[in-house]
């Protein structure tokens, strides 16, 4: 029972940090989502659920982890990966940086950070990758309720990250 409702809880907060951007600044019809983002990914182990603002999620009903998958075009073109970044994590408590390394992703450098931190109280591990590619930012997110999880959630996101094509 108590598994369920925190599960839950990750849940939300996923779908809610993943809509970060749109809810900082608001959103109009200038902002549009990617047409040529698609993804692949396809796991037992992993199940589709609704997205809320996102274009694309997935959870892992067994860790309760969820990987989100969010494009913006035309809005934030401009604005530096790391500061992408920020406005993620604008609704986590006390973020603590694990690792951030530049990188090359479908043939564009990329920004991937992993984060601890809370969101709503709940301790949080976040691994994040932000791209732009033809004036769209791109985040890929997963998120997970601990450490362990954590961390063995990282090879499927992997896995999903290799399965997207944002050409």
């Amino acid at each position: 029972m108590i598994s369920g409702i925190k599960n839950s809880i990750i849940i939300g907060l996923a779908l809610l940090v993943c809509s970060s951007c749109s809810l900082l600044v608001g959103s109009s019809d200038n902002d549009l989502k990617s047409e040529t983002m698609r993804i692949n990914y396809l796991s037992s182990n992993w199940q589709p659920i609704t997205p809320d603002s996102a274009d694309y999620a997935v959870q892992n009903p067994v860790s309760g982890s969820v990987i989100t998958a969010n494009s913006m075009c035309k809005k934030y073109d401009s604005t530096s990966l790391k500061h992408l970044t920020i406005n993620i994590l604008s609704g986590v408590e006390s973020p603590i940086e694990l690792s951030s390394i530049t990188l090359q992703f479908n043939a564009r450098e990329a920004l991937q950070t992993a984060i601890k931190g809370k969101l709503d109280g709940v301790l949080t591990f976040m691994d994040i990758l932000t791209v732009r590619k033809n004036r769209c930012v791109y985040d890929f997110i997963l998120i997970s309720p601990n450490r362990k999880t954590f961390e063995r959630d990282q090879r499927d996101f992997k896995q999903f990250l290799s399965d997207v094509d944002i050409d």
